[in-house]
Parts: C-alpha cells; sequence; structure tokens
C-alpha cells in the first residue's frame, strides 16, 4: 500500500511526544460527555434524538458499524442525516463506534472521510484479539504493523482513532501493558486510547491506577461503567453501585482531562427493543451519578 510510507517519520515516537493533546484546549469547567447509544439503535433518527435530549445528555458515541445504527456502507448517505436529526435538538457525534481496525477493514476511508466531513474526529477501533496457542510478542508486532497503517490513513483524513481496553482472556489490550507498548510509538492525535476503568478495574484489581497512569499521556477518551463480582463472575452494575472508586474520576479530573466520557449502561440486554424505558431511566440515572462524580 502507498500508505505504508505516508509521513512515515511523523508519526512515531518523537512527534508523539510532542504532539499537544486534542483536548488541551477544551474548557474544563464542563467535560463532554456521550452517551453510548447501542440500546436505542432501532429507533428512527427523529425518535433516536428526540430520546437522547429527553434523557439530556449533549452527545453521542453513535454505532456506525456492521449491525449499529448505521451501517458501514451507507455511512456518506445516511451519516448527514443522521447528523442533521441530532442537530435538531442541539446534540452531536462526539464517536463513531466502528468496526474498523486496520486500513482494509471494509468502507474505512469512506466512512471516516464521511465523518470527518461532518466535523467528527474520533471513531473508536475494533477490537484485536490474541491466539493463545502462539507467541504474544509476534502477535504485538503484527498489530502494530496494522496500526501503523491506520495511523498514516488517519493523519491523511484528520481523524483519530480511539482503542478501548476489553477485559477477558484474550483481548490486546485487556492487560493494559501491550496497549501502551502500541501507542506510545504513535502520535496520539491520530490514535489514542479509550480508557475504560471498568474493564481495567476487572482485569487488574487493586493496581487499576498504575494502568492509569501508564495510560494518562495517551487518553483521549474515557469509558464508564461499573461492575460488582458475582460468584467469581463478572456483572455490570449502575454506575456508583460497584467497583469502580470515585478516586478514579478525581485522577482524571486533576490530569485536566475534559472529555469526552462515554457513559455505557450494559447491565440490561440490548438485545430487548421492549427494553428502551429501562435504558432511558439507568441513562438518566447513570448521567446524573457520572456529572456528580466528575464536577
Amino acid at each position: 500500500m502507498k500508505r505504508r510510507d505516508f509521513l512515515k517519520n511523523s508519526i512515531l515516537t518523537g512527534t508523539a511526544l510532542a504532539a499537544p493533546s486534542l483536548w488541551a484546549q477544551k474548557s474544563q469547567s464542563s467535560p463532554e460527555i456521550a452517551l453510548f447509544t447501542k440500546p436505542f439503535q432501532h429507533l428512527s433518527y427523529k425518535d433516536f434524538s428526540n430520546l437522547i435530549a429527553e434523557i439530556g445528555a449533549s452527545g453521542v458515541e453513535l454505532p456506525l458499524r456492521p449491525k449499529g445504527h448505521i451501517e458501514p456502507n451507507a455511512a456518506e448517505v445516511e451519516l448527514p442525516k443522521m447528523v442533521e436529526e441530532l442537530k435538531k435538538n442541539n446534540l452531536k457525534v462526539n464517536i463513531l463506534a466502528s468496526g474498523i481496525n486496520n486500513v482494509d477493514s471494509p468502507n474505512a476511508e469512506k466512512t471516516l472521510r464521511a465523518a470527518k466531513a461532518l466535523g467528527i474526529t474520533q471513531y473508536r477501533m475494533s477490537y484485536f484479539k490474541y491466539d493463545l496457542k502462539k507467541p504474544i510478542l509476534p502477535q504485538i508486532e503484527n498489530i502494530k504493523a496494522q496500526v501503523r497503517d491506520l495511523v498514516a490513513m488517519n493523519q491523511e483524513i484528520g481523524v483519530q482513532a480511539l482503542y478501548q481496553n476489553h477485559s477477558g482472556a484474550n483481548y490486546f489490550g485487556a492487560p493494559l501493558w501491550d496497549l501502551f507498548s502500541v501507542l506510545k510509538d504513535f502520535d496520539k492525535k491520530y490514535i489514542a486510547s479509550a480508557f475504560d476503568i471498568c474493564h481495567a478495574a476487572a482485569e487488574s484489581g487493586k493496581c487499576w491506577e498504575i494502568q492509569q497512569n501508564l495510560l494518562k499521556p495517551y487518553t483521549a477518551a474515557v469509558y464508564v461503567k461499573d461492575f460488582t463480582w458475582n460468584k467469581q463472575q463478572y456483572q455490570k452494575m449502575p454506575l456508583g453501585a460497584g467497583n469502580v472508586k470515585k478516586k478514579f474520576f478525581d485522577n482524571v479530573k486533576k490530569s485536566g482531562f475534559a472529555g469526552p466520557y462515554s457513559l455505557h449502561v450494559e447491565y440490561f440486554s440490548h438485545k430487548d427493543k421492549s427494553a428502551t424505558p429501562k435504558f432511558v431511566e439507568a441513562f438518566k440515572k447513570d448521567l446524573k451519578t457520572l456529572k456528580a462524580l466528575i464536577s
């Protein structure tokens, strides 16, 4: 690919350390909060916009991926329609939840160019998984090679990829150090961490603060949900009712981070369309809790 050599030197460590944060100039008095809207992707754009306004949010993390609210092959046509409906309620798309994790992902470039044309510059990547039957370090190097090409495309278009850490036996990014080992070599204007405290705390137990400090220089979004342990099973909870500590949010605030936060509600099934009223009330409650935690 031609992009393999695109601005090669500018995406390596030297530039990464010198680059200013994308959120450095935002107001620290009113952090941006987006709702991850997977539970509402069965709604029409108009009903969706009205519902988000009712909840009281100012923005969304919108699923634009296979089986999402918008399919990637329809991004150029449908994303402007969605953005227009959201604008009617003074709402915006803060982040796209995408299915993109390399330059060859279906419709990746078209999707990102359509987003940038609408002023949407952050998108969440799809995840990578390890083959646990093979050595880990060579797999990390393979992931880094894919990220290098993706960063070059992001730089060309003017967008930023976000990688969300997940908990799980074979997720790249679950232990955090592996994600750090990749992010540290690139300019965070084009790829950064979407730091998920719920997954980080589930994986690291008491040392989540080490993980937070490790990823802090590379964090451009904070993902928020809560959990508890139920007979050794990981169970999602309303925000403030589980193991996610207030100290995490105090640390974020001290760092100067001003958003976006992405609020996730996952303690009901997203597949149950009849659960929409429950999701609305849950988002309202968790949004109120989050605002108190970060104020």
